[in-house]
């Protein structure tokens, strides 16, 4: 056994290099959405010590899967999906830049944390969309539950 490398299977997604790296991208972001969601929690509860604050920020932020599920389904079908990922990632990446700033310079109230949560998600929700579509294109239609398993939101 020593010196045998794991290999995926032969009929698993994993087998694919652009899976992998996009299977990898969906779980660091799902571990930073998590993460986002706990300091959101606490950032909302330490300004408003409003329990229902908190809550309408988490539903800002998971309102965007429902608004923009479908049109963002539809969208990823018409455009180069690998840009549509670029593209929504780096604009979430400035959301969450221009949030961090906002709070070092003591700046962010409790109206722009609730706003930035709502661009957020929707960044997140697109992205959402043009990943499951992405990775149909690598593995194909033959595969694509056992592709969808391995999908981390």
């Amino acid at each position: 056994m020593r010196g045998m490398a794991l290999k995926p299977a032969a009929d698993s997604p994993l087998r694919y290099a652009d899976f992998r790296v996009l299977w990898l991208s969906g779980l660091l972001a799902g571990t930073g959405y998590a993460g986002e969601t706990v300091v959101l929690g606490w950032l909302l509860l330490d300004r408003t010590d409003s329990p229902f604050v908190v809550g309408a920020g988490i539903a800002l932020r998971a309102l965007p899967n429902l608004l923009l599920g479908i049109p963002g389904g539809a969208l990823a079908d018409r455009v180069d999906r690998r840009r549509l990922i670029r593209s929504v990632s780096v604009a979430t990446g400035l959301v969450t830049a221009t949030m961090g700033l906002l709070q070092l310079a003591g700046l962010l109230a409790v109206a722009l944390i609730l706003a930035g949560t709502f661009a957020g998600g929707c960044t997140r929700s697109l992205g959402q969309t043009a990943r499951a579509s992405y990775s149909v294109d690598i593995i194909g239609p033959a595969r694509i539950v056992s592709g969808a398993a391995l999908m981390v939101k």
